[in-house]
């Protein structure tokens, strides 16, 4: 570890290290985090915020409503959040004299300080990822919908499309849901059974509201005033498709697709009676509203949704949950489905379009059949309808605002369903950072398999995948996990970012330690989750120094960190002339007292760490969990026939010797393939499989060159299967210099072959009675053990994973509680 230096050495160093000169003059995303620690909260004010400033619409407008004629104005100040002036022109000037309206534009200066100081946030959709909630604040999320999609973690890639959403759940302490279903997209599609702290409120969806009490003339006068060519005579068919494509942020927008619907089914209609306007989606409009054809037609999202839904008279839809609103109606709904397959297998829905509140069709022709005369057409649908409406609109009444307000505003509950989604479970937190093709990252999906979810609930925290094999493994944890994947950028001010790289940089202690920005650490683990409490918060990886600051600002009872190797070999591990690992271990160890459990990956691991770390503040703090095992993924990937694309299988009559992991120094593949070089100038018809990448593989490469091995050495790069491989093998070598529980031997065990294995310091745990070779890691040791297999004296024995992982699940829960 490094020692402190005088204040004069740490000015020089820090003007020279390129590390603290980043901190110093880091440019921040938004001012919020400064805001949010300088300024008090107002519980006069109440910030408004609808589709990221869309409109002046949703939830967050009937609520508005409700509040500006319950509430005193002379005490309250509304705050809305506008995305463009010139957009939001007809409601600055309907509110230009309300000295009780203000407007602020979405993601400026006066928005983060309104974000950090407004007594209640109201809105229906998320806040941006930088965002808190003050313990002194309430936030009240509308949501935008009763979702016919699926959602949270029910959507393909689920675990990492939801993190901002997820993230901004946890942080509300009010979740407005209009019935049992909608209740249910909370608790179970996004996980918060078990976790959610705040209230879910059951009555009523309170953008409804607006389609009871609004005035058609003055629905009419709106939709002209933004373009739409409107006849206050004729009847609407609107025509409100959801967004289509794999990006909210960049979706489908198929202009023509909207003027051929518009085309025909004006063909087939009394036009005398009739009207078509087409309501695109808020993520599509703004990429069509320009098309000259569909001018005059397009309903903007800036106006009230449920506004023009009192005015329209059929509506046609797809799969978006506006058809959930016009139930209210009574009026007909109608379903164009052109893609049904193709979205099931991308998105998936919650109901079958034979559930459908009206007739459903894939074919241009046959809605266009339909709508020339419309209630024909749905009356076999009257039984799908009403119990449509029963499930979904029990409660909408246009009072629901009303008893929204008096709920959250007066506490009072009469005749409310509160759901709190608490359960009896213990509650583990548990971090792993970056999803890495490592065995810490295999380690880590197989503990989350091997746990009993009748006992506890999990939160798996990691880091946004920049990879496409990241993205794979995360979708690859168990289902019954709840995923946070960390979103948005370092949610800090300039002088907490000088702070915390100043002082990782020099590593001090004594009284630089005090410079850590603690409120930084703070408010970063409320970001996360809120105001969430875990029984257990576990740092899994254990390399990561600034997960080591943030976690146990979680609140917990307990926290463990992980040690998954001889830390102090790690330290000291060489990559040419320099150690990598040193500086970021050295911070590490400096903060284990922060910790109440330091757990290494087997007992023996334990036993190295406590001797080379062990110093007074963490003394009686070690503790081990082995590892478990992710046994049926070696055993399915042996039942599936595999072939590699650069290299062959060793054939049968050949000695082939296998290892795997990462081409590092540890690994000491330097001296196996000086070993294997003599070996097979006496067993020639011999190859050796070296699975794995990493910082060493020139080296590797050139030492093979060197020897003249091309045709006997083979690099395979790491691979999604290495089982097959391996069971094509004659023998499983590992000659490490050191480890900490190496996961492959247990997969080598199960595979079925038979082991070398050198002894490195913490081999102990990973020996079983007659079932490897021990050697050391000289290449002299080494040729000895290739030698040894080639003379029949290296052992394989029978293994059973499932008592190991009974074993390993009962060490993990003992060392977290």
């Amino acid at each position: 570890m490094e020692s402190c230096m005088n204040a004069s050495t740490l000015k020089q160093k820090l003007k020279k290290n390129k590390i603290a000169r980043i901190g110093a003059k880091v440019l921040l995303p938004n001012p919020y985090p400064k805001y949010y620690e300088k300024l008090d909260v107002d519980r006069n004010i109440i910030l408004y915020e609808s589709f990221y400033g869309k409109g002046m619409t949703c939830g967050p407008k009937a609520i508005f409503d409700q509040l500006t004629k319950s509430i005193v104005l002379t005490s309250t100040k509304h705050v809305w959040v506008y995305d463009d002036e010139k957009q939001w022109a007809a409601n600055f000037k309907k509110y230009e004299k309300c000295d009780y309206v203000k407007f602020v534009k979405f993601k400026s200066d006066e928005y983060y300080k309104m974000l950090a100081s407004a007594g209640v946030l109201i809105n229906n959709s998320t806040f941006p990822p930088c965002f808190i909630r003050k313990p002194e604040q309430d936030y009240i999320n509308t949501w935008h919908g009763i979702p016919l999609k699926l959602m949270g973690y029910d959507m393909p890639n689920g675990n990492i499309e939801s993190a901002n959403t997820e993230r901004n759940f946890l942080q509300a302490n009010y979740l407005l849901s209009p019935n049992e279903h909608h209740t249910k997209m909370y608790t179970e599609a996004y996980k918060l059974k078990g976790i959610y702290e705040g209230k879910i409120i059951e009555t009523g969806q309170a953008r409804t509201d607006t389609i009871f009490n609004a005035d058609r003339n003055e629905v009419i006068k709106s939709l002209r005033y933004s373009g739409v060519n409107v006849d206050e005579n004729k009847k609407i068919i609107m025509y409100a498709p959801t967004w289509k494509g794999n990006s909210f942020s960049n979706p489908q927008a198929d202009g023509e697709e909207y003027e051929k619907l518009y085309n025909k089914v004006c063909e087939v209609i009394d036009t005398n009676e009739w009207q078509v306007l087409i309501k695109p989606h808020q993520a599509v409009f703004d990429k069509i509203k320009d098309d000259e054809k569909l001018k005059g037609c397009l309903v903007s999202p800036r106006l009230d949704t449920n506004e023009v839904l009192s005015a329209t008279d059929v509506l046609v839809s797809d799969y978006s949950s506006i058809f959930f609103d016009f139930l209210v109606t009574d009026r007909p709904i109608m379903f164009y489905i052109p893609d049904l397959e193709e979205y099931k297998d991308t998105r998936g829905l919650y109901m079958e379009p034979e559930k459908l509140p009206g007739p459903a069709t894939d074919s241009l022709d046959k809605l266009s059949e339909m709508l020339a005369n419309p209630y024909e057409a749905v009356k076999d649908w009257a039984d799908n309808y009403r119990n449509a409406k029963e499930q979904f609109c029990p409660d909408d009444d246009g009072h629901v605002s009303e008893r929204i307000v008096n709920a959250i505003f007066k506490n009072e509950y009469n005749h409310i369903k509160v759901v709190r989604p608490l359960q009896n479970k213990k509650k583990i937190f548990i971090s792993l950072g970056r999803a890495l093709q490592n065995g810490i990252t295999h380690s880590f999906l197989s503990l989350l398999n091997n746990l009993n979810y009748d006992r506890f609930d999990v939160t798996a925290y990691l880091y946004e995948p920049i990879a496409d094999d990241q993205i794979l493994r995360i979708n690859q944890i168990n289902k019954n996990v709840r995923v946070l994947v960390r979103t948005g950028g370092n949610v800090a001010t300039k002088e907490e970012l000088s702070k915390m790289y100043f002082s990782m940089a020099f590593n001090c202690k004594g009284s630089y330690e005090k410079m850590l920005p603690e409120k930084y650490f703070e408010r970063e683990a409320r970001r996360l989750v809120g105001d969430c409490n875990f029984d257990s918060v576990v740092e899994f990886c254990g390399y990561s120094p600034i997960l080591a600051l943030i976690l146990p600002k979680i609140k917990n009872k307990k926290t463990a960190i992980w040690q998954h190797n001889d830390l102090i070999a790690d330290a000291n591990r060489k990559l040419g002339h320099k150690k990598p690992l040193r500086r970021k271990m050295s911070i590490i160890f400096n903060l284990y007292p922060r910790w109440d459990r330091l757990v290494s990956c087997s007992h023996s691991v334990m036993e190295v760490n406590e001797k080379n770390l062990s110093r007074p503040e963490i003394e009686g703090k070690f503790s081990y969990a082995k590892n478990t095992i992710n046994y049926m993924r070696v055993l399915d990937s042996l039942d599936n026939d595999c072939t590699y694309e650069n290299f062959s299988l060793p054939a049968s009559n050949e000695t082939s010797f296998v290892t795997m992991g990462r081409l590092s120094t540890e690994k000491n593949h330097g001296n196996l393939v000086r070993a294997f070089g003599e070996y097979v100038k006496e067993y020639p018809n011999s190859k050796l499989y070296i699975i794995g990448e990493g910082p060493l593989r020139e080296q590797v490469e050139g030492e093979i060159a060197r020897l003249n091995l091309k045709d006997k050495v083979i690099l395979t790069g790491n691979l999604i299967n290495p089982f097959t491989l391996m069971k094509n093998c004659k023998c499983f070598i590992l000659p490490s210099i050191y480890e900490g529980q190496p996961m492959v031997l247990l997969e080598a065990r199960i595979v079925g072959l038979p082991i070398i294995v050198s002894d490195f310091s913490s081999v102990k745990d990973s020996l079983m009675e007659n079932g490897q070779y021990l050697i050391n890691s000289s290449e002299e040791s080494i040729l000895g053990g290739l030698r040894a297999f080639s003379e029949g004296k290296v052992p394989k024995c029978n293994f059973d994973p499932k008592q190991y992982n009974r074993e390993a699940v009962e060490e993990f829960e003992n060392a977290i509680m």
